[in-house]
Protein backbone atom coordinates (compact mmCIF):
# COMPACT_ATOMS: atom_id res chain seq x y z
CA UNK A 1 0.00 0.00 0.00
CA UNK A 2 2.96 2.58 0.96
CA UNK A 3 5.48 1.40 -1.42
CA UNK A 4 5.10 3.99 -4.29
CA UNK A 5 4.48 6.79 -1.99
CA UNK A 6 8.00 6.26 -0.18
CA UNK A 7 9.43 4.95 -3.61
CA UNK A 8 10.27 1.91 -2.56
CA UNK A 9 10.16 -1.84 -4.57
CA UNK A 10 8.89 -3.85 -1.61
CA UNK A 11 8.37 -4.18 2.01
CA UNK A 12 11.18 -3.78 4.17
CA UNK A 13 9.49 -4.70 7.65
CA UNK A 14 7.47 -8.16 7.23
CA UNK A 15 7.53 -10.74 9.62
CA UNK A 16 8.54 -13.53 7.30
CA UNK A 17 12.17 -14.68 6.80
CA UNK A 18 13.45 -13.35 3.11
CA UNK A 19 16.99 -14.15 2.95
CA UNK A 20 17.60 -10.87 0.98
CA UNK A 21 17.12 -8.99 4.29
CA UNK A 22 19.40 -11.00 6.20
CA UNK A 23 21.63 -8.40 8.19
CA UNK A 24 23.44 -9.99 11.27
CA UNK A 25 24.96 -7.86 14.14
CA UNK A 26 27.95 -8.76 15.61
CA UNK A 27 26.38 -11.44 17.93
CA UNK A 28 24.93 -13.23 14.98
CA UNK A 29 27.90 -13.22 13.53
CA UNK A 30 29.75 -14.38 16.59
CA UNK A 31 26.85 -17.14 16.45
CA UNK A 32 27.20 -18.18 13.78
CA UNK A 33 30.92 -18.70 13.72
CA UNK A 34 30.19 -21.01 16.94
CA UNK A 35 28.06 -22.91 14.91
CA UNK A 36 30.53 -23.05 11.86
CA UNK A 37 32.99 -24.65 14.27
CA UNK A 38 31.35 -27.05 16.03
CA UNK A 39 30.35 -28.63 12.78
CA UNK A 40 33.60 -28.81 11.60
CA UNK A 41 35.48 -29.69 14.31
CA UNK A 42 32.46 -32.85 15.55
CA UNK A 43 32.16 -31.23 18.82
CA UNK A 44 29.11 -33.26 19.05
CA UNK A 45 26.20 -31.24 21.08
CA UNK A 46 26.39 -27.42 20.88
CA UNK A 47 23.10 -25.60 22.53
CA UNK A 48 21.90 -21.79 20.90
CA UNK A 49 19.43 -20.07 23.00
CA UNK A 50 17.83 -16.55 23.17
CA UNK A 51 14.56 -14.83 23.69
CA UNK A 52 11.21 -15.08 21.38
CA UNK A 53 11.95 -12.72 18.46
CA UNK A 54 15.51 -12.23 18.78
CA UNK A 55 16.32 -14.17 15.45
CA UNK A 56 17.54 -17.78 16.10
CA UNK A 57 15.58 -19.56 13.06
CA UNK A 58 17.09 -16.67 10.86
CA UNK A 59 20.42 -17.35 12.11
CA UNK A 60 20.35 -21.27 11.50
CA UNK A 61 18.46 -20.50 8.03
CA UNK A 62 21.61 -18.31 6.82
CA UNK A 63 23.84 -21.17 8.60
CA UNK A 64 21.84 -23.83 6.37
CA UNK A 65 22.32 -21.94 3.34
CA UNK A 66 26.11 -22.17 4.01
CA UNK A 67 26.63 -25.72 4.29
CA UNK A 68 27.94 -27.31 1.33
CA UNK A 69 26.83 -30.42 -0.37
CA UNK A 70 29.31 -32.88 2.03
CA UNK A 71 26.75 -31.91 5.03
CA UNK A 72 23.74 -33.99 5.06
CA UNK A 73 21.21 -32.33 7.88
CA UNK A 74 18.03 -32.40 9.00
CA UNK A 75 16.01 -29.20 10.56
CA UNK A 76 13.32 -30.85 12.86
CA UNK A 77 11.19 -27.35 13.70
CA UNK A 78 8.18 -29.21 15.23
CA UNK A 79 9.94 -31.15 18.06
CA UNK A 80 6.24 -31.75 19.85
CA UNK A 81 6.01 -35.39 18.55
CA UNK A 82 5.89 -38.64 19.70
CA UNK A 83 9.25 -41.22 20.03
CA UNK A 84 8.05 -43.29 17.11
CA UNK A 85 6.85 -40.36 14.93
CA UNK A 86 10.41 -38.53 15.61
CA UNK A 87 12.38 -41.92 14.11
CA UNK A 88 9.83 -41.75 11.34
CA UNK A 89 10.64 -37.82 10.30
CA UNK A 90 14.60 -38.82 10.73
CA UNK A 91 14.44 -41.87 8.67
CA UNK A 92 12.53 -40.09 6.07
CA UNK A 93 14.63 -36.95 6.73
CA UNK A 94 18.17 -38.78 5.79
CA UNK A 95 16.12 -40.99 3.20
CA UNK A 96 17.10 -44.07 4.85
CA UNK A 97 13.38 -45.28 5.45
CA UNK A 98 10.31 -43.90 6.76
CA UNK A 99 8.64 -46.75 8.74
CA UNK A 100 10.23 -48.26 11.36
CA UNK A 101 8.06 -50.85 13.09
CA UNK A 102 10.70 -50.44 16.60
CA UNK A 103 13.32 -48.43 18.05
CA UNK A 104 15.93 -51.48 17.19
CA UNK A 105 15.08 -51.79 13.26
CA UNK A 106 15.46 -47.74 13.59
CA UNK A 107 19.04 -47.88 15.16
CA UNK A 108 19.77 -50.65 12.98
CA UNK A 109 19.40 -48.73 10.03
CA UNK A 110 20.28 -45.26 11.19
CA UNK A 111 24.22 -46.72 12.17
CA UNK A 112 24.30 -47.72 8.76
CA UNK A 113 23.35 -45.13 7.75
CA UNK A 114 25.98 -42.78 9.82
CA UNK A 115 28.29 -45.38 8.86
CA UNK A 116 28.11 -44.84 5.13
CA UNK A 117 28.24 -41.19 5.29
CA UNK A 118 31.58 -41.51 7.44
CA UNK A 119 33.04 -43.92 4.44
CA UNK A 120 31.89 -41.53 1.78
CA UNK A 121 33.73 -38.69 3.78
CA UNK A 122 30.23 -36.71 4.56
CA UNK A 123 29.21 -35.27 7.83
CA UNK A 124 25.68 -35.50 9.56
CA UNK A 125 23.78 -33.03 11.33
CA UNK A 126 20.98 -32.98 13.29
CA UNK A 127 19.41 -29.47 13.96
CA UNK A 128 16.10 -29.58 16.75
CA UNK A 129 15.02 -25.80 16.93
CA UNK A 130 12.32 -24.78 19.36
CA UNK A 131 14.20 -27.25 21.64
CA UNK A 132 12.88 -26.12 24.64
CA UNK A 133 9.27 -28.07 23.41
CA UNK A 134 11.35 -31.61 23.58
CA UNK A 135 9.70 -33.96 26.07
CA UNK A 136 11.87 -35.64 28.39
CA UNK A 137 11.80 -39.32 26.50
CA UNK A 138 12.58 -38.20 23.25
CA UNK A 139 15.95 -35.94 24.86
CA UNK A 140 16.97 -38.86 26.52
CA UNK A 141 16.81 -40.85 23.25
CA UNK A 142 19.06 -37.86 21.40
CA UNK A 143 21.22 -38.49 23.54
CA UNK A 144 21.48 -42.36 23.08
CA UNK A 145 21.90 -41.19 19.43
CA UNK A 146 25.15 -39.52 20.15
CA UNK A 147 26.61 -42.86 21.23
CA UNK A 148 26.83 -44.19 17.77
CA UNK A 149 30.42 -43.04 17.18
CA UNK A 150 33.73 -44.40 16.68
CA UNK A 151 36.91 -43.97 18.19
CA UNK A 152 38.19 -41.70 15.91
CA UNK A 153 35.14 -39.40 16.44
CA UNK A 154 31.65 -38.75 16.55
CA UNK A 155 29.27 -39.60 13.55
CA UNK A 156 26.42 -37.71 14.36
CA UNK A 157 26.37 -33.59 15.76
CA UNK A 158 23.41 -32.17 17.03
CA UNK A 159 22.45 -28.87 17.48
CA UNK A 160 20.10 -27.59 20.08
CA UNK A 161 18.21 -24.41 19.11
CA UNK A 162 15.55 -22.74 21.45
CA UNK A 163 14.48 -20.09 24.43
CA UNK A 164 16.06 -19.30 27.33
CA UNK A 165 13.84 -21.82 29.33
CA UNK A 166 15.58 -24.51 26.81
CA UNK A 167 18.87 -23.80 29.76
CA UNK A 168 16.65 -24.18 32.65
CA UNK A 169 15.42 -27.74 30.99
CA UNK A 170 18.70 -28.99 31.00
CA UNK A 171 19.73 -28.22 34.31
CA UNK A 172 17.12 -30.66 35.27
CA UNK A 173 18.66 -33.09 37.63
CA UNK A 174 16.95 -36.07 35.04
CA UNK A 175 18.34 -34.19 31.83
CA UNK A 176 22.19 -33.60 33.63
CA UNK A 177 23.72 -36.26 31.35
CA UNK A 178 22.33 -34.80 28.38
CA UNK A 179 24.20 -31.24 29.76
CA UNK A 180 27.27 -32.42 30.38
CA UNK A 181 27.41 -33.29 26.85
CA UNK A 182 26.68 -29.58 25.21
CA UNK A 183 30.33 -29.16 24.57
CA UNK A 184 29.68 -25.20 22.99
CA UNK A 185 27.07 -23.40 24.47
CA UNK A 186 25.72 -19.59 22.98
CA UNK A 187 23.28 -16.88 24.44
CA UNK A 188 22.20 -14.77 21.68
CA UNK A 189 21.22 -10.97 23.16
CA UNK A 190 18.89 -8.49 21.66
CA UNK A 191 19.62 -5.90 19.60
CA UNK A 192 22.06 -2.92 20.91
CA UNK A 193 20.67 1.02 20.41
CA UNK A 194 23.41 1.52 17.24
CA UNK A 195 22.08 -2.16 15.99
CA UNK A 196 19.05 -1.25 16.05
CA UNK A 197 19.55 1.75 13.84
CA UNK A 198 21.58 -0.29 11.07
CA UNK A 199 19.14 -2.63 11.41
CA UNK A 200 16.82 -0.57 10.10
CA UNK A 201 18.63 1.90 7.86
CA UNK A 202 19.44 -2.04 6.47
CA UNK A 203 16.20 -3.31 5.26
CA UNK A 204 15.94 0.08 3.65
CA UNK A 205 17.90 0.40 1.56
CA UNK A 206 17.88 -3.84 0.58
CA UNK A 207 13.71 -2.67 -0.21
CA UNK A 208 15.33 0.37 -2.48
CA UNK A 209 14.95 3.04 -0.22
CA UNK A 210 17.43 6.13 -0.76
CA UNK A 211 16.21 8.40 1.70
CA UNK A 212 16.13 8.32 5.83
CA UNK A 213 12.35 7.91 6.67
CA UNK A 214 12.97 7.47 10.59
CA UNK A 215 14.52 10.40 12.52
CA UNK A 216 17.14 9.80 14.87
CA UNK A 217 14.34 10.78 17.73
CA UNK A 218 12.26 7.82 16.30
CA UNK A 219 14.78 5.56 15.77
CA UNK A 220 15.64 5.73 19.82
CA UNK A 221 11.50 5.67 20.44
CA UNK A 222 11.49 1.96 18.19
CA UNK A 223 14.26 0.89 20.55
CA UNK A 224 12.92 2.08 23.55
CA UNK A 225 9.45 0.06 23.19
CA UNK A 226 11.11 -2.85 21.08
CA UNK A 227 14.37 -3.58 23.20
CA UNK A 228 16.49 -4.65 20.90
CA UNK A 229 14.17 -7.42 19.54
CA UNK A 230 14.18 -7.65 15.91
CA UNK A 231 10.54 -9.07 15.40
CA UNK A 232 9.02 -5.72 17.29
CA UNK A 233 11.31 -3.90 15.10
CA UNK A 234 9.71 -5.24 12.22
CA UNK A 235 6.11 -4.95 13.54
CA UNK A 236 6.72 -1.09 14.94
CA UNK A 237 8.52 0.13 11.48
CA UNK A 238 6.29 -1.27 9.15
CA UNK A 239 3.20 0.29 11.25
CA UNK A 240 4.31 3.26 10.97
CA UNK A 241 5.04 3.80 7.41
CA UNK A 242 1.49 2.61 6.73
CA UNK A 243 0.40 5.60 9.76
CA UNK A 244 2.55 7.77 7.63
CA UNK A 245 1.16 6.78 3.92
CA UNK A 246 -2.47 7.74 5.51
CA UNK A 247 -0.98 10.67 7.39
CA UNK A 248 1.17 12.28 4.44
CA UNK A 249 4.37 12.18 6.17
CA UNK A 250 7.09 11.22 4.17
CA UNK A 251 9.87 11.60 7.32
CA UNK A 252 8.63 9.76 10.52
CA UNK A 253 9.53 11.44 13.85
CA UNK A 254 9.13 10.59 17.46
CA UNK A 255 5.79 11.25 17.97
CA UNK A 256 3.90 8.79 14.71
CA UNK A 257 6.46 5.51 16.77
CA UNK A 258 4.86 6.85 20.35
CA UNK A 259 1.21 6.45 18.41
CA UNK A 260 1.97 3.04 16.71
CA UNK A 261 3.26 1.86 20.17
CA UNK A 262 0.13 2.53 21.77
CA UNK A 263 -1.60 0.81 19.24
CA UNK A 264 0.26 -1.89 19.25
CA UNK A 265 0.00 -1.93 22.93
CA UNK A 266 3.73 -2.00 23.92
CA UNK A 267 4.91 -0.66 26.83
CA UNK A 268 8.22 1.48 27.85
CA UNK A 269 10.59 -0.80 30.16
CA UNK A 270 13.39 1.35 32.30
CA UNK A 271 16.81 0.52 30.74
CA UNK A 272 18.83 -0.98 33.74
CA UNK A 273 22.42 0.25 34.62
CA UNK A 274 23.62 -3.14 33.44
CA UNK A 275 22.82 -2.09 29.87
CA UNK A 276 23.99 0.75 29.60
CA UNK A 277 27.80 -0.61 27.79
CA UNK A 278 25.14 -1.04 24.68
CA UNK A 279 24.14 2.39 24.42
CA UNK A 280 25.47 4.64 21.62
CA UNK A 281 26.11 8.47 20.90
CA UNK A 282 22.78 8.44 18.61
CA UNK A 283 20.23 6.84 20.78
CA UNK A 284 20.96 6.58 24.41
CA UNK A 285 18.72 5.49 26.49
CA UNK A 286 18.52 6.48 30.42
CA UNK A 287 15.57 6.53 32.80
CA UNK A 288 12.80 5.67 29.99
CA UNK A 289 14.06 8.82 28.42
CA UNK A 290 15.93 9.15 25.11
CA UNK A 291 19.58 11.33 26.06
CA UNK A 292 20.07 13.01 23.52
CA UNK A 293 17.07 15.07 24.28
CA UNK A 294 19.01 16.35 27.66
CA UNK A 295 21.81 17.37 25.28
CA UNK A 296 20.75 18.55 21.75
CA UNK A 297 22.28 22.37 22.14
CA UNK A 298 25.83 20.31 21.64
CA UNK A 299 24.62 19.64 18.06
CA UNK A 300 23.01 23.10 17.69
CA UNK A 301 25.76 25.10 18.70
CA UNK A 302 28.63 23.12 18.17
CA UNK A 303 28.83 24.48 14.49
CA UNK A 304 28.51 27.90 15.28
CA UNK A 305 31.12 27.32 18.27
CA UNK A 306 33.71 25.35 15.38
CA UNK A 307 32.87 28.66 12.95
CA UNK A 308 33.52 31.44 15.26
CA UNK A 309 36.82 29.57 16.76
CA UNK A 310 37.81 29.29 12.89
CA UNK A 311 37.54 33.33 12.44
CA UNK A 312 39.18 33.99 15.19
CA UNK A 313 42.07 31.90 14.37
CA UNK A 314 42.23 33.50 10.77
CA UNK A 315 42.19 37.09 13.03
CA UNK A 316 45.02 36.42 14.66
CA UNK A 317 47.05 35.33 11.60
CA UNK A 318 46.36 38.20 9.75
CA UNK A 319 46.40 40.74 12.54
CA UNK A 320 49.78 40.15 13.85
CA UNK A 321 51.67 40.42 10.44
CA UNK A 322 50.08 43.16 9.15
CA UNK A 323 50.21 45.14 12.59
CA UNK A 324 53.98 44.75 12.65
CA UNK A 325 54.25 46.01 9.16
CA UNK A 326 54.04 42.91 6.68
CA UNK A 327 52.51 42.86 3.67
CA UNK A 328 50.15 40.19 2.80
CA UNK A 329 52.75 38.42 0.68
CA UNK A 330 55.00 38.62 4.01
CA UNK A 331 52.44 36.95 6.12
CA UNK A 332 53.46 33.31 5.61
CA UNK A 333 57.04 34.16 6.10
CA UNK A 334 56.17 36.48 9.37
CA UNK A 335 54.98 33.02 10.71
CA UNK A 336 57.45 31.24 9.58
CA UNK A 337 60.05 33.34 11.31
CA UNK A 338 58.07 33.19 14.20
CA UNK A 339 58.30 29.24 14.64
CA UNK A 340 61.95 29.65 14.44
CA UNK A 341 62.27 31.88 16.61
CA UNK A 342 60.25 30.50 18.81
CA UNK A 343 62.77 29.53 21.42
CA UNK A 344 65.61 32.06 20.59
CA UNK A 345 65.39 34.83 22.52
CA UNK A 346 64.39 35.16 26.60
CA UNK A 347 64.22 38.76 27.93
CA UNK A 348 64.35 39.76 31.32
CA UNK A 349 63.94 43.15 32.97
CA UNK A 350 65.41 43.72 36.21
CA UNK A 351 65.38 47.26 38.09
CA UNK A 352 69.01 49.36 38.36
CA UNK A 353 69.33 50.10 41.88
CA UNK A 354 72.20 52.66 40.91
CA UNK A 355 70.43 54.80 39.01
CA UNK A 356 68.20 57.80 40.73
CA UNK A 357 65.37 57.20 38.20
CA UNK A 358 63.41 53.96 37.78
CA UNK A 359 65.62 52.42 34.97
CA UNK A 360 65.44 48.92 33.93
CA UNK A 361 68.60 47.16 32.79
CA UNK A 362 67.43 44.85 29.78
CA UNK A 363 69.77 41.14 29.89
CA UNK A 364 69.22 38.75 26.81
CA UNK A 365 69.88 35.57 26.20
CA UNK A 366 70.02 34.72 22.77
CA UNK A 367 69.93 30.61 21.48
CA UNK A 368 71.00 31.70 18.23
CA UNK A 369 67.94 32.10 16.47
CA UNK A 370 67.58 34.71 14.16
CA UNK A 371 64.25 33.75 12.24
CA UNK A 372 61.91 36.37 13.65
CA UNK A 373 60.23 38.81 11.26
CA UNK A 374 62.01 42.27 11.50
CA UNK A 375 58.69 44.31 11.74
CA UNK A 376 57.74 42.69 14.65
CA UNK A 377 60.57 42.29 16.79
CA UNK A 378 61.28 45.86 16.60
CA UNK A 379 57.79 46.96 17.62
CA UNK A 380 58.29 45.44 20.84
CA UNK A 381 62.11 46.37 21.32
CA UNK A 382 60.83 49.79 21.20
CA UNK A 383 57.96 48.93 23.73
CA UNK A 384 61.05 47.86 26.39
CA UNK A 385 62.67 50.73 26.19
CA UNK A 386 60.11 53.24 26.07
CA UNK A 387 58.95 51.61 29.80
CA UNK A 388 63.23 51.64 30.95
CA UNK A 389 63.11 55.44 30.25
CA UNK A 390 60.43 55.75 31.82
CA UNK A 391 58.11 59.32 31.59
CA UNK A 392 61.54 60.53 29.48
CA UNK A 393 60.86 61.02 25.62
CA UNK A 394 63.31 61.82 22.99
CA UNK A 395 62.35 63.67 20.17
CA UNK A 396 62.50 61.53 16.64
CA UNK A 397 63.32 64.30 14.48
CA UNK A 398 67.08 64.23 16.52
CA UNK A 399 67.06 60.59 14.43
CA UNK A 400 65.68 62.40 11.14
CA UNK A 401 62.58 59.79 10.67
CA UNK A 402 59.47 61.24 9.77
CA UNK A 403 56.41 61.49 12.28
CA UNK A 404 58.13 61.61 15.32
CA UNK A 405 57.14 60.20 18.75
CA UNK A 406 59.61 57.01 18.20
CA UNK A 407 62.35 56.64 20.91
CA UNK A 408 66.24 56.64 19.98
CA UNK A 409 69.27 54.84 21.76
CA UNK A 410 71.19 57.48 22.14
CA UNK A 411 70.34 58.37 25.50
CA UNK A 412 69.68 55.13 26.05
CA UNK A 413 72.73 53.91 25.77
CA UNK A 414 74.32 56.53 28.07
CA UNK A 415 71.48 54.99 30.80
CA UNK A 416 72.30 51.53 30.47
CA UNK A 417 76.35 51.73 31.30
CA UNK A 418 79.38 54.34 31.62
CA UNK A 419 81.56 51.02 30.89
CA UNK A 420 81.46 52.53 27.23
CA UNK A 421 82.62 55.59 27.30
CA UNK A 422 85.41 53.81 29.50
CA UNK A 423 85.82 51.32 26.81
CA UNK A 424 85.78 54.22 23.93
CA UNK A 425 88.54 56.60 25.25
CA UNK A 426 90.98 53.21 25.64
CA UNK A 427 90.35 51.98 22.59
CA UNK A 428 90.86 55.35 20.86
CA UNK A 429 94.42 55.91 22.69
CA UNK A 430 95.33 52.26 22.01
CA UNK A 431 94.76 52.38 18.23
CA UNK A 432 98.26 53.56 17.32
CA UNK A 433 101.13 55.30 18.47
CA UNK A 434 100.95 59.12 18.68
CA UNK A 435 97.59 58.58 17.54
CA UNK A 436 96.10 62.65 19.23
CA UNK A 437 94.14 62.63 22.28
CA UNK A 438 90.28 62.79 22.05
CA UNK A 439 88.75 65.93 23.76
CA UNK A 440 85.68 65.16 25.21
CA UNK A 441 84.89 68.61 26.80
CA UNK A 442 85.38 70.37 23.57
CA UNK A 443 84.03 68.06 21.29
CA UNK A 444 86.97 69.17 19.26
CA UNK A 445 89.87 66.94 17.78
CA UNK A 446 93.72 67.55 17.68
CA UNK A 447 94.98 67.64 14.02
CA UNK A 448 97.33 65.66 13.70
CA UNK A 449 100.49 67.02 12.21
CA UNK A 450 100.73 64.91 8.98
CA UNK A 451 96.77 65.41 8.55
CA UNK A 452 97.61 66.99 4.90
CA UNK A 453 99.81 64.41 4.14
CA UNK A 454 98.42 61.02 2.44
CA UNK A 455 96.12 58.84 4.33
CA UNK A 456 96.38 55.35 4.46
CA UNK A 457 93.65 53.25 5.16
CA UNK A 458 93.45 49.88 5.38
CA UNK A 459 90.41 48.22 3.10
CA UNK A 460 88.77 46.25 5.90
CA UNK A 461 88.45 50.17 7.34
CA UNK A 462 87.45 51.59 4.51
CA UNK A 463 84.14 49.76 4.25
CA UNK A 464 82.52 47.07 6.62
CA UNK A 465 79.29 46.19 7.99
CA UNK A 466 77.95 46.80 11.61
CA UNK A 467 75.48 43.84 12.65
CA UNK A 468 72.68 44.35 15.42
CA UNK A 469 71.90 41.76 18.18
CA UNK A 470 68.71 39.92 17.26
CA UNK A 471 65.69 41.08 18.45
CA UNK A 472 67.03 44.61 18.77
CA UNK A 473 68.12 47.67 17.82
CA UNK A 474 71.44 48.24 19.96
CA UNK A 475 74.99 47.80 18.18
CA UNK A 476 76.48 44.55 18.56
CA UNK A 477 79.59 44.80 20.72
CA UNK A 478 81.99 44.43 17.82
CA UNK A 479 80.38 46.84 15.92
CA UNK A 480 80.81 49.68 18.70
CA UNK A 481 84.82 48.58 18.75
CA UNK A 482 84.42 49.64 14.78
CA UNK A 483 82.75 52.56 15.36
CA UNK A 484 85.50 53.79 18.02
CA UNK A 485 87.93 52.83 15.66
CA UNK A 486 86.26 55.14 13.04
CA UNK A 487 85.65 58.07 15.40
CA UNK A 488 89.66 57.89 16.17
CA UNK A 489 90.17 58.17 12.75
CA UNK A 490 88.50 60.82 11.76
CA UNK A 491 89.50 62.89 14.80
CA UNK A 492 93.31 62.22 13.60
CA UNK A 493 91.84 63.11 10.01
CA UNK A 494 89.13 66.06 10.32
CA UNK A 495 89.03 65.77 6.14
CA UNK A 496 87.64 62.25 6.31
CA UNK A 497 83.41 61.86 6.25
CA UNK A 498 81.61 58.94 6.46
CA UNK A 499 78.52 57.13 4.25
CA UNK A 500 76.42 55.24 6.76
CA UNK A 501 73.24 53.47 4.95
CA UNK A 502 71.27 50.96 6.48
CA UNK A 503 69.15 47.69 4.99
CA UNK A 504 67.00 45.38 5.54
CA UNK A 505 65.26 42.49 4.72
CA UNK A 506 62.55 42.68 2.58
CA UNK A 507 59.25 41.31 5.33
CA UNK A 508 57.13 44.19 5.33
CA UNK A 509 56.16 47.27 3.21
CA UNK A 510 58.55 48.63 1.58
CA UNK A 511 58.11 52.44 2.61
CA UNK A 512 58.37 50.98 6.43
CA UNK A 513 61.23 49.39 5.69
CA UNK A 514 62.67 52.45 4.17
CA UNK A 515 62.08 54.39 7.66
CA UNK A 516 63.83 51.25 9.64
CA UNK A 517 66.37 51.13 7.63
CA UNK A 518 67.05 55.19 7.94
CA UNK A 519 66.53 54.54 11.74
CA UNK A 520 69.27 52.13 12.26
CA UNK A 521 71.53 54.43 10.25
CA UNK A 522 70.73 57.41 12.37
CA UNK A 523 71.73 55.08 15.43
CA UNK A 524 75.74 54.57 14.18
CA UNK A 525 75.21 58.31 13.59
CA UNK A 526 74.52 58.96 17.22
CA UNK A 527 76.86 56.78 18.58
CA UNK A 528 79.91 58.69 16.32
CA UNK A 529 78.46 62.04 17.58
CA UNK A 530 78.22 60.77 20.87
CA UNK A 531 82.56 59.95 20.61
CA UNK A 532 83.38 64.02 19.00
CA UNK A 533 82.46 63.53 15.32
CA UNK A 534 80.53 66.58 14.09
CA UNK A 535 76.80 65.36 12.57
CA UNK A 536 77.52 67.37 9.26
CA UNK A 537 80.62 65.04 8.34
CA UNK A 538 78.40 61.97 8.72
CA UNK A 539 75.61 61.18 6.35
CA UNK A 540 72.94 58.71 7.06
CA UNK A 541 70.50 57.00 4.79
CA UNK A 542 67.87 54.20 4.92
CA UNK A 543 67.75 51.90 1.49
CA UNK A 544 64.96 49.24 2.73
CA UNK A 545 65.52 46.27 1.05
CA UNK A 546 66.71 47.37 -2.63
CA UNK A 547 70.35 45.87 -1.98
CA UNK A 548 70.07 42.83 -0.39
CA UNK A 549 73.66 40.74 0.20
CA UNK A 550 71.69 37.33 0.48
CA UNK A 551 68.36 35.50 -0.42
CA UNK A 552 65.96 36.82 1.39
CA UNK A 553 63.75 33.36 1.32
CA UNK A 554 66.06 32.14 4.04
CA UNK A 555 66.27 33.25 8.10
CA UNK A 556 70.01 33.32 7.94
CA UNK A 557 69.67 35.66 4.23
CA UNK A 558 67.51 38.15 6.13
CA UNK A 559 69.76 38.10 8.95
CA UNK A 560 72.50 39.12 7.12
CA UNK A 561 70.58 41.66 5.20
CA UNK A 562 69.77 43.64 7.96
CA UNK A 563 72.23 45.62 8.43
CA UNK A 564 74.09 48.93 8.44
CA UNK A 565 77.29 49.59 6.17
CA UNK A 566 79.68 52.40 6.75
CA UNK A 567 82.04 53.74 4.19
CA UNK A 568 84.85 56.32 4.89
CA UNK A 569 85.06 58.79 2.37
CA UNK A 570 88.69 60.25 1.60
CA UNK A 571 89.06 63.23 -0.76
CA UNK A 572 91.13 63.03 -3.64
CA UNK A 573 93.59 65.46 -2.52
CA UNK A 574 94.67 63.26 0.40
Amino acid sequence: MYLKYYHIEKKPFQLTVDPAFLWMSDKHKEALAVLTYGLLDNKGFIMLTGDVGIGKTTLVNAFINNLGPETLFANITNPGLKLKEFFNILGMTFNFGNKFSGKDEFLIAFKAFLEGCHRDGKRVLLIIDEAQRLSGDIMEEIRLLSNIELQSGKLLNIFFVGQDELEETLDRHENRALRQRMSMVYHLDQLSPRETSEYIQHRLRVAGCKKRIFTEKAIGEIYVFSEGYPRIINLICDHAMLKGFITRKKRIDEPEIIACARELRLKKKWVPESSREKRNPVVILKNDRVWFRKFRWVSKYLPHFAAALFIFIMACFLYFPLRAGASFSGILPYWKDQLLASGGTVTKRIPDQTSPQIVYKVIKKDAGTQGDSEAGKLEREKAIKAESAGAESIDRREAGMPGGGQATTGRLEDKKTDAIETESNAAASDLEPGSPAIHQSSGLTSRHPGASQQITIPDSEKRYIIAFEFDADDIAREGRERLIKTAALMKEHPEITLTISGHTDNTGEEAYNVMLSKYRAEIAKKFLVGKGIAPERITAVGKGSEEPIADNNSADGRRMNRRVEVVVNIPNEF
